[in-house]
């Protein structure tokens, strides 16, 4: 049976060479007029209504996108995304039968991926964080997931008009590589492997660490270390100022790095190296099976809806944010329809 996940990210529009000049997601039209909706909901739902019908079949990244199902609330969007790769034809075996088909160049053996996205409120009603931040989650089924292609019709739609506004879809990261810092004797090493990128644009520009550094994508490989008996300052500095607030350690703005490990000499003696993309520090959750509805190995939507909303709730800080409803408004439907489409 495949394994079934849940990612948080944080979510924000901002300006364009300001990475601290966050936009209120509600009233988005005072900041870039430019920028297609007021709320950031109603553009997530536009989203939502066009791919619902107008299937895609992305010729750059290979992939299908369609909105199955989706509801929305007032801060909230969540929906079923359905995608698969085509652009190559492969052998689909029945291994009961032992009975073969080809699969197409055309065809796309489409997974469904729950998602949702809310804007969260206080407990007094007031937008969290003044409404700059929006909380996404998103299923992932074995190692495959749908945040790529999301982020890209997403971007399409938001920032496609405008120059002046950035969206930027950071993981969340847990107190843990707060405390790793901050309890290590020194910070030894830190390397960044990069996918390649050309662009010389400073917006293009890979922020490494929130706060801490820039470095230019070009190279495929950035390494800081220390000179001996140093340590790199910034990143337990980073740690110590975001100690006891409800901040993340790491923003990873951009899908450029494919890697990024920090080494550390513990206070106890001994070295440890870490990624901060391990999905334990990213804050991915397993869901195990036994706490899932099933159906032919794929959660039913209420099921995976159900843990997705709850998860949202215990990413921000209880005292302050209003939870919301873990029961989903999508219909119940079983996820494993129609796997194989024509792209």
């Amino acid at each position: 049976m495949p394994s079934h996940s849940l990612t948080p990210y944080k979510v924000v529009l901002r300006e364009k060479g300001e990475p601290d000049n966050h936009w209120n997601l509600k009233n988005l039209t005072a900041h870039d007029r430019q920028l297609p909706h007021e709320d950031f909901i109603d553009t997530v739902t536009a989203l939502c209504e066009h791919y619902a019908a107008n299937p895609a079949a992305d010729d750059d990244l290979e992939k299908t996108f369609h909105i199955d199902e989706y509801s929305v609330e007032n801060h909230l969007v969540e929906g079923i995304i359905r995608t698969g790769d085509h652009g190559y034809s492969s052998t689909l075996r029945d291994i009961e039968t032992n009975e073969t088909r080809k699969k197409k160049v055309t065809e796309a053996e489409e997974l469904p991926f729950y998602f949702a996205l809310a804007i969260p409120r206080t407990h007094r009603g007031e937008l969290y964080e003044n409404g700059k931040e929006a909380i996404l989650v998103v299923q992932r089924i074995n190692r495959r997931g749908v945040k790529t292609t999301l982020l890209k019709q997403l971007r399409e739609m938001v920032t496609g008009d405008t120059d002046d506004t950035l969206l930027e879809v950071n993981p969340i990261y847990t107190q843990d590589v707060l405390d790793k810092l901050i309890e290590s004797n020194r910070v030894l090493k830190a390397e960044f492997k990069l996918r390649e990128s050309n662009t010389t644009d400073d917006e293009q520009r890979y922020r490494l660490l929130e706060g801490v550094d820039q470095e230019d994508t070009r190279s495929k490989s950035v390494v800081w270390e220390a000179g001996r008996g140093g340590t790199l300052a910034g990143f337990r500095e980073k740690a110590r100022e975001l100690q006891g607030t409800d901040g993340t350690f790491a923003e990873l703005v951009n899908d450029d790095v494919s890697d990024l490990k920090v080494q550390v000499e513990k206070e106890t003696g001994g070295m440890e190296t870490f990624s901060l993309l391990e999905d334990n520090l990213r804050m991915t959750k397993r869901i195990e099976r036994d706490d899932l509805r099933l159906y032919e190995g794929l959660p039913t939507t209420q099921s995976i809806a159900r843990h997705a909303r709850a998860y949202i709730n215990q990413v921000l800080d209880s005292d302050i944010v209003e939870p919301i409803d873990t029961r989903t408004q999508l219909p119940n439907v079983r996820m494993d329809r129609q796997t194989t489409v024509q792209s």
